[in-house]
């Protein structure tokens, strides 16, 4: 037999089995060639389909042991073996970083846990309140009041609502004072026209908190109170919002871990299928995780800065050198521990971000969800 016809229809099947993937393009088949990463199957039929042909290749060659034949065939079986065999894609870092989110989610919750309480403090505070006169004037009001003590009485909290009233007031006609000062000394028509709504504004600003000072002056000791309750009761709402909100990101990302880890399993064709996304996820946490360090590691080299070596020297001739703190130094404290925290924020809500998306994706793509159904019906 000729050489040149020598495997010529075993050939046909490895060409056919090479370009098996839907990764492969019409116009890689055209033109006879394509990347080797293009090779790789996207679902088990693609990989029978690819077994299959290399087994008939085989079994029809004129000569299986041909070297360049015998080479195409085994890197075709590699392919084959990884496609089918179950992978291990998920990571020890993501893991890790997601276990320090959990801490910090911890933290906050306890300080959600903690402003909860207070509001619900300040309800009682003001469902205790007895009843007194709350009589008070434009001039007995001051412009600070005590804001800690606010909710102490109903005297107390008319004080405070009316100090603030009345110091939005008196800063607005300040301002006002200002644009009408500038105004005389405008130059051009549009700094005019700027100076002009700003004193409109302001002047209707002052009429509101006027009409807003007389309506919170003219209440009595009842309306007061239900002013005071119904702000202390939306308060206790809203921290007890954020104490749910962040019980519940800690509950999800404890569940996420063991997810994560169940779904970071799949099988070679299934990584080939979506290595794109994968890719993007990869590139997002490689760059993030380096943005971290790059934080993290300049807050830690400001801690290395040394201290000043300051000589003293006596009257009586004698010279000692002691080691001492330079106070730039302890500036830089703030910032240190600032850039440190901020790369472990990063670091360990990207590492939460990721395993979202691959643990989502993981029982979107890599769960036959058409199956367990049918599985479950029949049950």
């Amino acid at each position: 037999m000729n050489d040149e016809n020598k495997n010529l229809q075993a050939w046909k099947l490895l060409d056919e089995a090479l370009f098996t993937s839907s990764h492969v393009k019409r116009k890689d088949i055209e033109k006879g060639s394509t990347d080797w990463e293009n090779v790789y199957p996207t679902s088990l039929e693609e990989t029978d389909r690819m077994e299959d042909l290399v087994d008939r290749a085989v079994q029809e060659a004129d000569d299986a042991q041909e070297e360049d034949f015998r080479n195409r065939v085994n890197d075709l079986r590699e392919v084959i073996s990884w496609s089918r065999e179950t992978h291990s894609t998920w990571s020890w870092k993501l893991i890790v970083g997601s276990l320090i989110a959990v801490g910090i989610l911890w933290y906050f919750k306890s300080e959600a846990d903690d402003s909860m309480l207070k509001a619900e403090a300040t309800l009682a505070k003001v469902e205790a309140w007895t009843e007194c006169d709350t009589t008070l004037t434009y001039e007995q009001v001051s412009k600070k009041a005590d804001y800690s003590s606010r909710y102490l009485s109903a005297n107390k909290y008319k004080v405070y609502e009316l100090s603030q009233l009345k110091a939005n007031i008196e800063s607005t006609k300040t301002y006002l004072d200002g644009y009408r000062q500038r105004l005389d000394t405008a130059s051009t028509d549009k700094m005019k026209e700027a100076l002009n709504r700003h004193i409109s504004e302001s002047e209707q600003n002052i009429k509101e908190y006027n009409e807003r000072f007389a309506e919170v002056s003219a209440m009595k000791y009842a309306d007061v109170r239900k002013m005071a309750l119904e702000q202390a009761e939306n308060s206790l709402d809203y921290r007890s919002g954020e104490a749910t909100s962040s019980l519940l990101w800690v509950i999800y990302t404890i569940i996420l871990i063991p997810v994560y880890v169940f779904t970071g399993y799949s099988k070679g064709y299934q990584l080939s299928k979506y290595r794109r996304q994968d890719k993007v996820l990869d590139f997002i946490q490689r760059w993030s995780f380096r943005i971290a360090a790059i934080f993290f590691g300049t807050g830690f080299a400001l801690s290395l800065l040394p201290d000043d070596l300051v000589k003293y020297t006596y009257s009586n001739g004698y010279s000692e050198t002691h080691r001492e703190a330079n106070a730039a130094n302890i500036l830089v404290v703030g910032l240190k521990i600032g850039l440190m925290l901020i790369g472990v924020f990063i670091f360990s809500f990207v590492s939460v971000f990721i395993m979202s998306v691959q643990a989502f994706l993981g029982l979107k793509h890599r769960i036959k969800w058409g199956e367990l159904a049918g599985k479950f019906s029949k049950k």
